[in-house]
């Protein structure tokens, strides 16, 4: 349910929480000094909660994750925070009925193991949860809103909301319009523009297959053109949550120490992330694919798939970045200074795979999630069996 804070707000109510967030749009307003039928309003999400998207609106506080779910797949689109717009004026043109926004991030994990019965019905007793012990990763998510919903300091993303009046208005073929309209469209355009790079880097695989009389597992071959995606922060991938912006992080790892006993690992959540300073992680075992084609007949090893996708990467990266290609600075720009490592419970270093324990040197926000420094890397979490590491290099 919606909690509405006013029915409707004047600009000069709103002004300084919009500026807090989104400076350039409060620019652009404070140009048109709305009137007061160009109204706004406000609305709380508590953690996990589905929303409609309306017409027009931007994220004071919080996040908002756009995901496509069905029975057989689950994929994060974007992670909105705030200052970040969205609704139907600002997404693609084409929707899907299986995409779904929920406040806060929604395609979350814990790393380590948290399915033992008994132990669940620790929470159960203290949260009154209702669900069952997950038996997956994917289970966790609906478990986690659960208890964010029943914490007594419910998390919560609050939304502003442009009025139905604002649809109209803002057709308006009026110069004194034009820098909200550029703000309004920027993120279409920036769709379309990835949309374009992927079309071209999609192609150029399939050339490179060709050339190299190359024929690998098919659903490998999706999770070589997702990680691009992600390579290009386009999508985003997983990372260790360190903080409260996009989900009620200390309210969880609470739940799960004080009540479920989690005694022996740290009680890291992974929470999507874009591409940045930090690295970010994509995992066999916890898949976000948004093309899946059946996987190879006769059950491969996460070992094994991991070193085919380690000799795809070996054979396709030089080639993809080649100069002989019409227009390869594009892609250099989004893939000139990124790598990646695969990481694999044992490890294969003549595979270039790297034991899942080199993790917790490597990338200290798995052990630094929390100030008890007593507790272990959680080694072997099942997300960090088959891994993908994506990081930026030095320029």
């Amino acid at each position: 349910m919606t909690h509405p804070l006013k029915p409707t707000l004047p600009w000069a109510a709103v002004r300084d929480r919009v500026c807090a967030v989104n400076a350039p749009l409060a620019e652009a307003l404070d140009a048109l000094d709305p009137p007061k039928r160009l109204h706004f309003s406000v609305e709380d999400f508590v953690y996990g909660q589905t929303l409609k998207p309306g017409a027009l609106g931007l994220v004071l506080d919080g996040a908002i994750e756009r995901v496509l779910k069905s029975p057989v797949a689950w994929v994060s689109k974007q992670l909105i925070r705030a200052g970040g717009l969205i609704g139907h004026t600002v997404e693609e043109t084409l929707s899907c009925a299986h995409t779904r926004h929920y406040a806060g991030a929604r395609s979350v994990l814990m790393l380590p193991t948290i399915g033992n019965f008994a132990c669940h019905q620790g929470l159960q007793q203290a949260y009154r949860v209702t669900r069952p012990a997950p038996k997956g990763l994917r289970e966790q998510a609906a478990i986690f809103a659960e208890l964010a919903a029943k914490s007594q300091t419910p998390w919560r993303t609050t939304v502003l909301r442009f009025s139905p009046s604002w649809q109209k208005a803002l057709g308006a073929q009026d110069p004194a319009w034009l820098a909200l309209q550029h703000l309004i469209i920027a993120p279409k355009q920036a769709a379309f523009t990835q949309w374009q790079h992927q079309q071209l880097w999609h192609y150029l695989l399939s050339v490179i297959q060709a050339e190299r009389h190359l024929k690998p597992n098919p659903y490998l071959i999706d999770t070589l053109h997702h990680l691009l995606s992600l390579m290009a922060a386009y999508t985003p991938g997983l990372a260790p949550a360190s903080d409260e912006s996009a989900l009620p992080l200390h309210t969880l790892q609470q739940a799960y120490m004080e009540s479920y006993r989690l005694e022996d690992y740290a009680p890291v959540i992974m929470q999507p992330a874009y591409l940045s300073d930090t690295p970010i992680y994509y995992s066999l075992q916890f898949p976000l694919l948004e093309r899946f084609s059946p996987k190879a007949s006769g059950k491969a090893s996460l070992l094994s798939q991991l070193r085919e996708l380690s000799y795809l990467l070996k054979i396709i990266w030089p080639r993809l970045l080649s100069q002989e290609w019409a227009t390869p600075s594009a892609l250099n720009d989004l893939f000139g200074h990124v790598k990646t490592q695969l990481f694999h419970i044992r490890g294969d270093e003549g595979a270039l795979i790297a034991p899942t324990a080199q993790l917790a040197d490597l990338d200290l926000r798995f052990t630094q999630s929390l100030k008890d420094q007593t507790r272990a890397f959680p080694i072997s979490s099942s997300f960090l069996k088959a891994c993908v590491q994506i990081e930026k290099t030095s320029r």
